[in-house]
């Protein structure tokens, strides 16, 4: 029933951080080009910094910002959540260049 588009992909999920949801060895479809807000949604983020494919995971997407003197706004910090409790969160440094939101979560497939 999913109605596929040419910035989508399909990858293969390794590890345990997105139990229950996404279980390791699942392939599940992600969509590039993540637009609008990503607060609270699913996304796969790649680490510039590292190489293989352990540089990339699959996390919930929480960010707190800041309002600039010129009424605009700044992420003031980023927060990456597992779903699965055993794993801890983490922080990007919204200054840094080291990360990169790829694409968001769509799917699993069966």
């Amino acid at each position: 029933g999913l109605r596929l588009a040419k910035e989508m992909f399909v990858a293969r999920v390794a590890g345990r951080s997105m139990e229950p949801l996404i279980a390791d060895g699942s392939l599940c479809v992600f969509r590039r080009g993540v637009t609008g807000s990503r607060q609270g949604r699913l996304v796969l983020v790649e680490a510039l910094d590292s190489g293989g494919n352990d540089r990339y995971t699959v996390k919930r997407y929480h960010s707190e910002k800041k309002q600039d003197p010129d009424g605009g706004w700044s992420h003031e910090r980023i927060r990456l959540e597992p779903l699965n409790p055993e794993f801890e969160s983490w922080y990007l440094d919204p200054e840094e260049d080291r990360y990169r939101i790829l694409a968001e979560f769509v799917q699993i497939l069966d």
